[in-house]
């Protein structure tokens, strides 16, 4: 499928009662237009009916499909589409369209004169607000004062909800892009600056709707509150390192010899074992083992498949599941053709092995990178271009629930976080493991890597091979950095953890110490 000319994204969180006007206020429109399009709508794990009536929409409209994810803001949402979405320019647009949609051509026109990014603006001369009321309008030229002196003062508007981004550009700042609430526009524009990017800020009509999401007392704390974290995140540098190229022959913004400095600077980080860079042509693998994940699989698929990655290949290793896994697995084989390899075994031999079988064929097969995740969703797959970036840098990634920023499932209970805690902390002083979540099945390894572990040497089948194999990358001397993730509570069926398998695991880990190597 050719580029199209425009992506359209449309963050939605419990939306039902207006989203289907709004997309068809978009499709009427973008159906005029002399040039090629998508529209992407990102369903933000809505509580509601709105990933339901979008999916039903999406599917009779040619250009339009629906992403979900799971719910931690707009910023959230905003990053994912964007980096999904293949078009030349990029607009991000509110669901609830208080823009008349006759300005895209505008931002559009704008965009080829040469510029980086255009905003909409509800405040510099020539914009009009319609329905606001004082109190909203104070609130916001506040929050804007703030902006100014903690973060950005090159905008009167940072926060409308409609901007138009080249795809390069794109790609580099969302990459980059930590917030994931609503400031996080500031933290795009800042970015933008940084980078000395041509940004354009572009008068518009905006009608504020009475039903609007936004609340402006709590969610003016909010931001305000991601503004702090931009300016600290820039105080302390987090912004210096190279977070992902975009496509093209030069970085958004960036001379020759700007350029340069950069491909030097990532060829002296540690990429991969070898000290190279993850390229934009490499080839992936992502290891899945099963057991009773029928209901799970399909949902599983749909969203690794949506993702912005190169060469994917999704492994599945399935123990002979009684709710017949296996067959959900190899029915969805003939849509996605040897992008998915189903490896079924005769009988429950654990998750462990699993995982060696899996690895074993993605090595095999030439992976460049090999992810191993579990198949009940309780890893979001969305995480997954913020692990492979993280390779960069890194030889191993771990997805952490227990590092800065990551966390766990709301309706855990007070019994189950406790046991989860006690039994990495455990773990972490038995072994001598330095990563805060020894026991996550979330991981990126780079394929030298995996390949220099003698994985034969693991005597935990099930639970305890995770930590194993992070005890073995850190004797080996690769270098393990966390990535903070929320772990969810799986979307179907019953978990297979127990005290018995947990209590199994930390003595066999125990002694992994004194082991002496075979």
């Amino acid at each position: 499928m050719a580029q199209p000319f425009l992506s359209v994204i449309v963050p939605a969180y419990n939306e039902e009662s207006r989203i289907l006007a709004g997309l068809d206020i978009l499709a009427r429109y973008l159906r005029g237009r002399g040039y090629t399009w998508e529209l992407v709508v990102v369903d933000d794990g809505s509580t509601d009916r709105t990933a339901e009536i979008a999916s039903q929409w999406a599917s009779s409209v040619e250009g339009a499909r629906l992403l979900s994810i799971p719910h931690r803001g707009k910023g959230s949402a905003i990053r994912h589409g964007m980096l999904n979405a293949t078009g030349q320019y990029r607009m991000m647009c509110d669901a609830d369209t208080a823009m008349p949609v006759e300005y895209l051509d505008s931002f559009i026109r704008h965009m080829e004169e040469g510029f980086d990014i255009v905003i909409g603006s509800r405040q510099i001369e020539g914009a009009r607000r319609f329905g606001e009321s004082p109190l909203r309008h104070f609130l916001g030229r506040l929050f804007n004062k703030a902006v100014h002196a903690l973060a950005v003062r090159d905008f009167q508007d940072t926060q409308c909800g409609y901007k138009c981004f080249r795809g390069d550009v794109a790609e580099k700042l969302f990459r980059m892009q930590r917030t994931d609430g609503w400031g996080f526009d500031v933290e795009v524009l800042y970015l933008a600056v940084k980078n000395r990017l041509r940004v354009l800020e572009m008068p518009i009509d905006w009608y504020h709707r009475k039903d609007s999401k936004v609340r402006p007392g709590v969610d003016s704390l909010s931001m305000l509150r991601d503004v702090f974290a931009v300016r600290l995140r820039a105080m302390t540098g987090k912004y210096n390192a190279p977070s992902g190229r975009p496509h093209g022959p030069q970085g958004a913004g960036q001379s020759d010899q700007e350029e340069a400095k950069v491909d030097q600077e990532n060829r002296g980080k540690c990429g991969d074992v070898n000290g190279a860079t993850r390229s934009e042509t490499y080839r992936l693998a992502i290891v899945i083992p099963t057991y009773n994940e029928a209901q799970n699989l399909p949902a599983l698929t749909e969203r690794l498949f949506a993702l912005p990655l190169p060469e994917t290949k999704l492994i599945i290793v399935d123990d002979n599941s009684p709710d017949g896994t296996a067959e959900v697995a190899r029915n969805l084989k003939p849509q996605h053709g040897h992008k998915l390899e189903v490896i079924e075994r005769k009988q429950k031999s654990g998750l462990g092995t699993a995982y060696q079988v899996g690895f074993a064929k993605a090595l095999r097969d030439g992976a460049d990178y090999v992810l191993q995740m579990d198949a009940d969703l309780s890893h979001a797959p969305e995480y997954i271009p913020g692990l492979l970036q993280a390779l960069d840098e890194a030889d191993v990634v771990v997805g952490s629930r227990y590092t800065k920023g990551g966390g766990v499932d709301g309706n855990w209970g007070l019994k189950r976080r406790l046991l989860s805690s006690v039994a990495n902390m455990t773990i972490r002083h038995a072994t001598g493991l330095r990563v805060k979540d020894a026991t996550t099945g979330f991981k990126a390894f780079n394929a030298a890597a995996l390949r220099s572990l003698n994985l034969d040497e693991c005597r935990c089948k099930g639970f305890g091979f995770q930590a194993e194999v992070a005890y073995a990358c850190q004797k080996n001397g690769h270098k393990v950095v966390e990535y903070p993730i929320t772990f969810y509570d799986r979307a179907h069926g019953k978990s297979k953890m127990s005290l018995a398998i947990i209590l199994e695991a930390m003595w066999r880990l125990s002694l992994l110490r004194w082991r002496r190597p075979a």
